[in-house]
Formats: structure tokens, sequence, C-alpha cells
């Protein structure tokens, strides 16, 4: 339930910066209900609707939800930015409790347990951060995207990739059931992903001139500004996991 209402605020929060005009109370209805019905979906262990059902209703009867308006004047820009913020801020964001699919698979030698999957993914997600900070202060010079984040050097993006992939060298064989490969692998995707969603939002945040996404939570933003990586590594750990675990049962 923490996630499901998680992303209630985060794809409140997607919207309200942009200020769409697309958006009255039959769309929210409808936003509201398939958030609901796409977390009851993870709670019943219903893998196949949710992978499914968000996709389907952003991309299939969201259109026509919005149609019946019987406008032209700024529909395309409402919908995909309403679309965008279902598949980042409920489908993405969902991928982490969703871990718990990850047993239900047909071997039942290699089992992992997702609350050790969930704490996996938050500790490395928040580490890269952190060892991206370190290594941008002792060797940062050249900047990596400063229109978007000039905080972010190239030193702390190759040292975040390069202490993340040996991290999970350490951690992901314990506590995932990998090997030395898949490990490092595993930490590289997750570093490159954070950093990608950490851009990706913050080039939002200057398309529609804020600095955060809310104050919810005072000194650090809102939901999406702490979660901005967990949305984008999240589906990564997901989809590297689940390869392993269908390769080896084969």
């Amino acid at each position: 339930m923490l996630f499901c209402f998680a992303s209630f605020l985060a794809l409140k929060e997607f919207l309200d910066v942009q200020k769409l005009t697309f958006i009255g109370p039959l769309e929210k209805l409808s936003l509201s209900a398939l958030v609901l019905s796409h977390y009851t979906f993870i709670f019943l262990e219903w893998k196949n609707f949710f992978l499914f059902i968000v996709p389907v209703m952003t991309y299939i009867y969201l259109p026509f939800i919005m149609l019946s308006r019987r406008k032209i004047d700024g529909l395309i820009q409402n919908l995909w930015s309403t679309q965008s913020g279902l598949m980042l801020c409920v489908y993405s964001l969902s991928v982490a409790p969703g871990l718990l699919f990850l047993n239900i698979h047909p071997s039942e030698v290699r089992r992992i347990d997702p609350v050790v999957a969930f704490l996996f993914l938050f500790l490395v997600t928040e580490l890269n951060d952190v060892f991206q900070f370190i290594s941008g202060k002792l060797f940062g010079r050249r900047k990596l995207v400063v229109e978007i984040s000039p905080n972010k050097t190239v030193a702390g993006f190759v040292g975040g990739l390069i202490m993340t992939s040996f991290l999970s060298l350490i951690l992901a064989p314990v506590m995932l059931d990998l090997n030395a490969w898949q490990s490092l692998l595993v930490g590289f995707c997750i570093a490159l992903s954070g950093v990608s969603g950490d851009l990706m939002f913050s080039s939002i945040k200057r398309t529609v001139g804020v600095k955060d996404f809310s104050r919810l939570i005072p000194g650090h933003g809102g939901v999406l500004d702490r979660l901005d990586s967990i949305v984008f590594t999240a589906p990564t750990l997901y989809g590297l996991k689940y390869l392993f675990l269908y390769v080896a049962s084969k």
C-alpha cells in the first residue's frame, strides 16, 4: 500500500507541474481507478494483469476518454504527458513491489526472497548516488550535462558506474543468487539507469521551470524528487533478474 500511495502522489506531482488542461473529474476518476486496480493485481499476485493493465489502458482507452471532450487544442501534449506520467509514476515505480513476482517461476531451484531483492534495489540505487557524489567531488572537472544537472560530472558518472558495479559484485551473489558476470551487469545497468532517471526528471523540471515537483518533504522536494532513480532502476533489476531466472531454468 505504501507504493500505491507513493504512485498517487508522484502522478499528481507529475501532472500538476505541467498544468494540463484536459485533466478533469472524469480523467481523475479514471486515473485513480487504474492506479488502484494496478496495485490490487500486484497484491493478488496476478502477474499477467500487473504487466499489461497500465500499458493497455494508457495507450488504448485513455485517448478515447480525452477525445470524448471533442477538443483538439492541446490534446496531444496533454495525452502524451498523462501517458508518460502513468508509465513512469505508476507502472515503472510499481515494479519495485512487483519484485515478488520473481518467485512465480517454473524453476524451484533458484528462488529469491522478494524482500531481499527489494532491499538490494534500494541499497544499490541509493549508494550509486553517493558514489557519484564522492567521485564528482574528488575528481570532477568536466560537466556531464550542464544544461540539465549542473552538479553532475563525467568523473562522478564514471566513478558511480565502476563502484556500483563492484558493490553489486559483492552483494548480488549473496542477495540475488547471481554469478559474477551477472552481478557486474546488474550493478552497471542499475547505475546507468539511475543516472538516466535523475537526468530525465531534472529535464522535466527545467522544462516547466520548477526546482522541485512539490514541497511535500521540507528540504527534499516531493515524492518524485526522492524516487526519480528508483523509477528507472526497479524495471532494470526486474528485467535482468527475470531473464537470469528464465535462462537458468532452461
